[in-house]
């Protein structure tokens, strides 16, 4: 996590380490440390413009993984989101999915 959220970090080793974590998503249960992924990707989003996409990606791989146990943190990047004007059809649809999933229709 610190890779792609440390500042000095060189972009091209961030991209890698967020494409490792969306790559992992698939085979490992990351329930147990979803706030320790989910905030510095939240903050990568907030902080780092090129790495949005890469990062906007790894995210969904997360919403896919976690269901509805991600809508606890709906509002932070929904925030995040809209402060940057980030778009992305994928999470948008997964957040709607997941959201209508935990009020129960």
């Amino acid at each position: 996590m610190r890779l792609f959220d440390a500042a000095d970090c060189p972009p091209a080793v961030s991209r890698a380490a967020l494409a490792t974590v969306d790559h992992l998503a698939v085979t490992l249960d990351f329930s147990d440390q979803a706030s320790r992924i989910i905030h510095p990707l939240v903050r990568c989003l907030n902080n780092n413009p090129e790495l949005r996409p890469v990062a906007m990606e790894t995210l969904c791989a997360i919403v896919l993984q976690l269901g509805y146990k991600f809508s606890v943190f709906v509002p932070l990047v929904k925030q995040v989101m809209t402060k940057h004007k980030i778009t992305c059809e994928k999470y948008d649809t997964l957040e709607t999915i997941i959201s209508s999933v935990s009020r129960g229709n």
